[in-house]
């Protein structure tokens, strides 16, 4: 006799994923640092960060240098013995309070710690200022007589070597310009100067003279009253038909590009969206996501460029009102050839980006690594797997014979924090009901007449053997063989059929 069954029973989860990350492939490093057309990316070889230094070493009288952040080593070396020989080193960088203030993932209070390190290196060295506005990241030398240089989206500092970056040659005219710019911040925007003591900064006074406005079609400013990036990144978006690539470490729903990018989503147009999977670009991401734009993640990713029908830029201001309505940041529109350059490259990090957004994905469909778009890296990773198999509890069935037609029991998920399945099994077993031990043995006269009465004299056992307790009776089956017999005695009895 079967004293237990075994019982199975699929249940697909029906309800999406949260907004989430899901991973597509594995994170790495950049692979190729160098595209042509003077464009560059951070990476592990340093070739970036190394063209920078090598165009420090060359200089023969002055270095513009402006950066978020600055504290790698071979390019503050650079800046000393260039110092020594001669030339005449300006620099921009954020204000100590504005670095302070920042919650921001991108740096630590470490990098802070080595930003303010190797500034003290270079007090009574270089000129330095600094104010809570300045975000660009440029370099330029010999202004004045053979200007040349290079914009980075990175800041001088780690990122050169382990975060998604770009850096872009700027032609003569260019970094002519771009030196403008400097100089316009420089003597208008300062707020402080660092001065030949190691750490002591005194407040900048009046400019003897504002620079001259610069003017360009191709260098483009976020500067008090200036916003030529935003308004240049509006009307592009707004007049493409084909297809609209945007790669952005912030970006804010908010924000008219932001809108810009969902409407023309909306419209049909192709548009993909490259950024780093943070919560704070859940609310763009969902959006963009729903309006049915791709966003993709890379755990690095800091570049900031567009590629789309009407031109290419690559900038420093994030897709953020901190960046193209405040702040002083610079955006350089590409030439051809830098155009197609950074088309290819964008492309390349479409496809091998570990991270692809979705706003409510079946688990089913996204097996393996995912992370909660409200959390981040972090503390957001968490498991997609196809099945996890639940253990319920053991189930008594009312009667021996149709263990088939015992109720199962509740189905309830198990809950494991790091993992999601898309499918519960659920496993149990029904047993077979066993005679009480309590029961009392029921009779019935020879001749099988009457109602079963308690043992006398006269009476006989049933055969298969019957029971009672409290009013509840039961049948004892113990071998196949009494099967049809249990079954119509239980019948007559009104009674269930158990295992002794």
């Amino acid at each position: 006799m079967e004293t237990f069954k075994h019982f199975t029973k699929i249940v697909d989860v029906s309800k999406p994923l949260p907004p989430s990350w899901i991973r597509v492939s594995a994170t790495w490093p950049e692979q190729h640092e160098e595209s042509g057309a003077g464009l560059l990316s951070a990476g592990p070889l340093g070739r970036l960060r190394d063209t920078l230094v090598r165009e420090i070493e060359g200089a023969q009288e002055t270095v513009l240098i402006a950066s978020f952040l600055f504290s790698d080593e071979a390019l503050c070396t650079a800046l000393l013995a260039a110092s020594k020989r001669g030339v005449r080193v300006y620099m921009l960088t954020a204000s100590e309070a504005r670095l302070q203030s920042r919650d921001d993932e991108a740096f630590s209070k470490q990098m802070v710690q080595e930003h303010k390190q190797l500034l003290n290196r270079l007090a009574g060295k270089v000129s330095l200022r600094s104010a809570g506005l300045f975000h660009a990241k440029f370099l330029v030398v010999d202004h004045q007589s053979n200007a040349r240089g290079w914009l980075s989206t990175a800041n001088l500092n780690p990122a050169l070597l382990d975060a998604r970056e770009l850096g872009i040659q700027l032609d003569q005219t260019t970094a002519e310009v771009v030196a403008a710019w400097f100089c316009r911040a420089f003597w208008c925007h300062a707020e402080h100067e660092l001065t030949s003591e190691k750490s002591r900064l005194s407040r900048v006074g009046k400019a003897p003279k504002v620079p001259d406005l610069p003017h360009s079609e191709r260098v483009r400013v976020t500067t008090p009253g200036h916003t030529s990036i935003a308004e240049r990144l509006l009307a592009w978006i707004r007049g493409s038909k084909r297809s609209i690539t945007l790669a952005s470490y912030g970006i804010e729903l908010d924000h008219a590009v932001t809108q810009a990018l969902i409407e023309r989503a909306r419209a049909g147009v192709e548009v993909k969206v490259l950024t780093r999977p943070r919560p704070a670009v859940l609310d763009a991401a969902l959006a963009l996501r729903q309006a049915g734009a791709l966003v993709y993640a890379h755990d690095k990713l800091h570049a900031k460029a567009i590629v789309c029908d009407h031109g290419a830029m690559i900038m420093t201001a994030n897709i953020a009102k901190e960046g193209l309505d405040d702040g002083f940041e610079l955006g350089v529109e590409l030439v051809a050839p830098q155009r197609e350059a950074l088309t290819e490259r964008l492309a390349q990090w479409t496809g091998e980006f570990p991270w692809r957004f979705e706003s409510q994905a079946q688990r089913s469909e996204c097996i393996g690594e995912i992370c909660l778009a409200t959390m981040g890296l972090r503390d957001g990773k968490r498991q997609v797997v196809e099945e996890r198999t639940v253990r319920l509890p053991d189930v008594t069935a009312n009667d021996a014979l149709d263990l088939d037609a015992t109720p199962p029991p509740k189905f309830t998920p198990s809950t494991e924090p790091d993992e999601l399945p898309a499918r519960f099994r659920y496993e149990w077993r029904v047993l077979a009901p066993r005679l009480p031990n309590k029961a009392k043995k029921l009779e019935h006269s020879p001749t099988g007449a009457g109602t079963p009465k308690r043992k006398s004299p006269v009476a006989a056992a049933h055969d298969p053997q019957a029971y009672e307790l409290r009013g509840q009776r039961f049948v004892v089956i113990e071998h196949e063989r009494s099967v049809a017999a249990a079954r119509r005695l239980a019948n007559e009895l009104g009674a269930k059929v158990v295992l002794a």
